[in-house]
């Protein structure tokens, strides 16, 4: 006799702590969120992933002693929250059951799952913020059983942690609007327009995916200027794991009405920036 198989996941995901960071706040924060993975079970899934989200929002709209850090700490704990949100939903979201879930948090953190067996056709994503758009073949893993989830997250208060973050440019962008020659161009100065929205697959490797995916985002409205130009971008972790901002990987589509369409093949944290460019004159 057959019978389907039980969505499980592991009794205890970590949560790891970025090294050389030394706060209160954080200490405490991971203390919490590893504690709600122990003794987990199915039935616990939808349980625990609120109570990882609780979490983050409160973490973001109370960071404490987080903003006292230099700049490039605060990055280096951006980019591991970040990347441990993203691994323990995509762990947990497998257990629960088929459909879209919602949740929506005081401080303005979101998230948006599916679960679906099988699945064609494109699957849509909305939050608040942003919206996103994928064709479901991408979130389908042949290698495992189970259901496949698409995932969207919305986490406004992460400029706190991201400001002054940099921009690295690919080598086609390094030209300012307008045609300014690169060897004029001095310095890109990027300023945070949207929300900061992660997107998980249950698949993990998520780099040079064989159809492309949307974003769209809402925004401030933007007035056109010579010297300004809004990027959709993703966030690049690094190899001191501290990250930065890039354009590698996506492409921006077009911005209207305080709204900008994005077209990636990597799937990452993501947002839209304006970048000012400050252009030598004679």
């Amino acid at each position: 006799m057959n019978h389907c198989p039980v969505p499980t996941v592991k009794p205890f995901f970590t949560w790891p702590l970025p090294p050389g960071v030394h706060s209160q706040r954080l200490s405490h924060f991971f203390e919490k969120v590893n504690n709600l993975h122990r003794d987990l079970n199915s039935a616990m899934a939808k349980d625990t992933i609120q109570g990882i989200m609780q979490e983050v929002d409160e973490l973001l709209e109370t960071p404490g002693d987080l903003e006292t850090l230099p700049p490039s700490q605060k990055h280096c704990v951006a980019t591991y929250l970040m990347t441990g949100l993203e691994s323990a939903l995509r762990h947990l979201s497998r257990a629960l059951p088929e459909g879209t879930a919602t949740f929506n948090y005081s401080a303005g953190t979101q998230l948006s799952v599916k679960v679906q067996k099988q699945g064609d056709g494109n699957v849509t994503l909305n939050l608040n913020q942003a919206k996103m758009q994928l064709n479901w073949n991408l979130a389908q893993k042949s290698a495992h059983r189970g259901p496949s989830v698409v995932g969207l997250v919305s986490t406004p208060g992460m400029d706190k942690l991201l400001a002054e973050a940099p921009l690295v440019l690919e080598p086609e962008k390094h030209v300012a609007p307008h045609g300014t020659p690169k060897d004029s161009l001095l310095r890109v100065s990027p300023v945070l327009l949207s929300d900061v929205i992660s997107a998980f697959l249950r698949r993990k490797n998520t780099q040079n995916l064989r159809s492309p995916v949307t974003f769209t985002f809402s925004h401030p409205l933007v007035t056109s200027e010579p010297k300004r130009e809004v990027l959709c971008v993703l966030w690049d972790h690094g190899q001191n794991g501290c990250g930065h901002w890039a354009t590698a990987g996506c492409k921006t589509l077009g911005t209207r009405d305080g709204s900008t369409t994005c077209r990636c093949t990597h799937l990452s944290s993501h947002a839209i920036l304006m970048a000012s460019y400050d252009v030598q004159t004679d």
